[in-house]
C-alpha cells in the first residue's frame, strides 16, 4: 500500500487577485508563502514518513513543498501530470468576468463541472483521465512508500470524486479544496481511497476562503 499525502497549493498571485489560471504560471501570494511553512510545520509536527516529494511542475504548487523539501533534505520530483486543467480563454480572466464570457460553458463549471470544457481547453474529463492516470503511475513506481504531491483544487476535486467510489459523474457534488490544505488518500492494487479531506486547521488566521464566484 502506498500513503499519499496530496497537497492543494498555497495561496497564489492569481488566487489574491481572483483570476481563473489553470497551466499560466503564476507563484505564490505573500501570503501563500507564509502558509507554504505552516503546512511544512504541520507535517513536521505529525511526523509522517514522507519518502519522496512530488510536485506539478508550475510554481505554485512547487512552492508550496517547498519548504517542507528544505526542512528534510529531499528533492522535488516535477511531474507535468499534476498540473491544473488547461483553462484555455479563460486563462487569466477574473472569475467575476467569466459568466459574462463564456456564459454556456462557465454556467456548466458552475452546475456539473464533470461536463464542461473550457473555451479552447481542456476537458474536465480529460483532466480526470490524466491526473488519475497520473497518481496510479507515481503509486505504482513507490510502492510501500509514503508520498508528498503538490497539485491543483480541480485534480484534487477529480482525485476525491474517484476515491470516494462516486467517479466523476458526482464532482458537482464535492467541495473545493482550500489553499495548502492535506488530503490523505491510499492505494493499492488499482484501488484509491481517501482517509482525510481539506485539513486546514494548520493555517489558524491564516487560512483563505474560496471566492464565491468559483
Amino acid at each position: 500500500m502506498t500513503t499519499l499525502i496530496i497537497v492543494r497549493h498555497a495561496q497564489s498571485l492569481a488566487n489574491k487577485a481572483e483570476l481563473f489560471i489553470g497551466h499560466k504560471d503564476m507563484d505564490l501570494s505573500e501570503l501563500g508563502f507564509k502558509q507554504a511553512e505552516l503546512l511544512a510545520a504541520e507535517l513536521l509536527d505529525r511526523k509522517y514518513p514522507i519518502d519522496t516529494i512530488y510536485s506539478s511542475d508550475l510554481l505554485r504548487p512547487y512552492h508550496t513543498v517547498e519548504p517542507y523539501a528544505r526542512a528534510t533534505g529531499k528533492e522535488i520530483i516535477k511531474d507535468r501530470g499534476l498540473r491544473e486543467i488547461y483553462a484555455g480563454k479563460w486563462e487569466g480572466h477574473k472569475f467575476a468576468e467569466l459568466p459574462s464570457l463564456f456564459p454556456e460553458t462557465f454556467g456548466m463549471w458552475r452546475s456539473d463541472i464533470s461536463k464542461c470544457c473550457p473555451d479552447g481547453g481542456e476537458t474536465v474529463a480529460e483532466l480526470y483521465e490524466r491526473i488519475n492516470a497520473t497518481i496510479d503511475r507515481i503509486a505504482e513506481e513507490n510502492d510501500g512508500k509514503c508520498l508528498l504531491i503538490g497539485t491543483h483544487a480541480t485534480p484534487l476535486r477529480c482525485l476525491i470524486a474517484r476515491a470516494n467510489g462516486v467517479g466523476i459523474s458526482a464532482m458537482k457534488d464535492l467541495r473545493w479544496c482550500l489553499n495548502a490544505a492535506i488530503n490523505i488518500f491510499e492505494y493499492s492494487e488499482g484501488v484509491l481511497s481517501v482517509k482525510e479531506v481539506n485539513l486546514a486547521d494548520h493555517l489558524g488566521p491564516l487560512n483563505t476562503p474560496l471566492p464565491k464566484t468559483i
